[in-house]
């Protein structure tokens, strides 16, 4: 399993050429990239060498960005609910600030699969 330790686009870039590089029994099913950017840059570099996204291997990106679904190989993405979460957060800081002593909260918001055509979903 190949790990990246952050966000950089730039490993995308790097993780897709060392895919690539593998004979065909050597890579992997799925790719996850950190995010939508990290995830473009693996299918570019896949696609670079002749590797069939998804047909070999399925990409899959976080964020969901306006960007992922015009890509020539639309991405699969996790999208959130940006809006949301900050507009959540501003409101707990408010509420924070007001009453100091309350307990802290917790809230989930339910990500979202986008299925696109980097995946055989």
């Amino acid at each position: 399993m190949l790990k990246f330790p952050d966000l950089d686009v730039h490993l995308g870039r790097e993780a897709g050429q060392l895919i690539a590089e593998r004979p065909p029994a050597e890579r992997p099913d799925g790719i996850f990239g950190g995010n939508d950017m990290q995830a473009i840059e693996i299918v570019a570099e896949l696609a670079a060498p002749r590797v069939d996204v998804p047909g070999e291997v399925a990409v899959v990106g976080y964020d969901d960005i306006v960007f992922a679904s015009s890509i020539a190989r639309p991405l699969t993405s996790i999208r959130q609910a940006s809006k949301e979460i900050g507009a959540a957060a501003a409101q707990m800081l408010v509420d924070r600030l007001h009453c100091p002593d309350e307990p802290a909260q917790q809230l989930l918001f339910q990500p979202e699969l986008r299925v696109r055509t980097s995946t055989r979903g």
